[in-house]
């Protein structure tokens, strides 16, 4: 956003999300603003944790207006701050707070940036229905419902069947999980699904036809519901996998080497139409991959919670990589990596991790067993040799 009124739209639009007085159309104006930006996510959140955090006494007018100055001189410069002035008769108290607390946000001291810690995630989403309405699952504090078949709180997201299916057109909508993320997801079918960290699914409001087709990016859970007559079909990336009713885990991130299907229980085929013919049928416990770089599809029996622990709230490695390691952990801590030496990217750890501990306890335990040595530096772990 650019100038002077747009930074007055901004201020009018946190005060009023946050005060629970902003007009319907300015409210999914905002919320689109919104969901196209992690970054805009985070200010938010730390503006909420700002506002709940401090009580603004008598002269609380006068301190908003002084952190509105402040806001306005800093950000526009010298020149534009003195047109600010005109809006002044424009600029209520909850503007002004709001102001505040951006300014607050975007100025910190020194002290405030030393103390900002690399945390572990939380549930949050955001929700695209095929009409284009954006919702920000995060924020949503008791179940809301967001249209006839939609039902929605910060933890889980609904859908409920419909009475009848004739008629019935199929759109689909699509749930977002950012980095730093997960989310459940509840079919009209009663499928459940976990998307993790860095995660995108799109799937019809209500199943229509023959089949029950879903498209994932990124990492998921899916338990799906028995239906005999409706066979289950997960697009994801070159892997195509069917279903009637079981419980697995794919994995599908573009950076990473490998796309994956891992079988918990039940029974699925998996096709990589593009590169083969071949249908796999999996067995519980069998891991199917597609090596991006060696083009070479491997099928072995695992240990299947190695690779979905994470929607139980935890990590299971097993002679993994410390590069692999750290780069789950980034998506669910959201911090970066640097490596002083090349070696200690093939540093073996194996361990149970719970996803909720602090992080520098994670660190402190592989470093027992690894022979590393981690230190950070505002969102960056440095990774080197003890």
């Amino acid at each position: 956003m650019d100038g002077i009124k747009e930074y007055l739209k901004l201020a009018r639009w946190l005060a009023g999300d946050i005060l629970d007085t902003l007009p319907e159309e300015e409210r999914a104006e905002f919320k689109t603003w919104l969901g196209e930006s992690s970054v805009r996510q985070e200010e938010l959140r730390e503006i909420r944790d700002l506002v709940g955090q401090r009580e603004l006494d008598n002269n609380r007018e006068e301190i908003a207006r002084k952190g509105w100055h402040e806001f306005a001189g800093k950000t526009l410069g010298q020149r534009r701050y003195k047109q600010v002035l005109k809006y002044a008769a424009v600029i209520t108290l909850p503007i002004i707070v709001a102001a505040t607390c951006l300014t607050i946000y975007r100025f910190p001291d020194k002290q405030q940036v030393q103390q900002k810690q690399i945390q572990a995630g939380g549930t949050k989403a955001i929700l695209k229905l095929s009409d284009g309405r954006t919702y920000n699952l995060e924020h949503l504090i008791k179940k809301s419902k967001i249209t006839e078949n939609i039902i929605a709180d910060s933890c889980v997201l609904n859908y409920v069947s419909p009475d009848t299916l004739s008629g019935q057109a199929l759109v689909y909508n699509k749930l977002r999980v950012p980095r730093g993320g997960t989310f459940q997801l509840a079919l009209e079918d009663g499928t459940k699904i976990w998307l993790n960290s860095e995660s995108e699914l799109t799937y019809p409001e209500v199943f229509v036809g023959e089949s029950r087709e879903v498209y994932l990016d990124g990492e998921a859970y899916f338990d799906v519901a028995k239906d005999a007559y409706r066979p289950f079909i997960v697009h994801s990336g070159i892997q195509h996998i069917q279903v009637l009713g079981t419980t697995f885990g794919i994995t599908n991130y573009s950076d990473i080497r490998e796309v994956s299907t891992t079988l918990v229980s039940g029974k699925v085929q998996v096709k990589f139409p593009e590169i083969s013919d071949e249908i796999f049928l999996l067995e519980p416990g069998c891991r199917l991959c597609y090596d991006r770089k060696d083009q070479k599809i491997r099928k072995q029996m695992v240990n299947a919670d190695e690779y979905v622990a994470w929607k139980d709230g935890k990590y299971v490695f097993n002679g993994k990589p410390l590069e692999d390691i750290l780069e789950t952990l980034a998506r669910w801590y959201d911090f970066q990596v640097f490596y002083q030496t090349h070696s200690v990217k093939e540093r073996l750890f194996s361990g149970e991790l719970m996803r909720f501990e602090s992080f520098r306890d994670i660190l402190g335990i592989i470093e027992e067993v690894s022979n590393v040595k981690f230190s950070i530096k505002q969102h960056t772990v440095i990774v080197a040799d003890r």
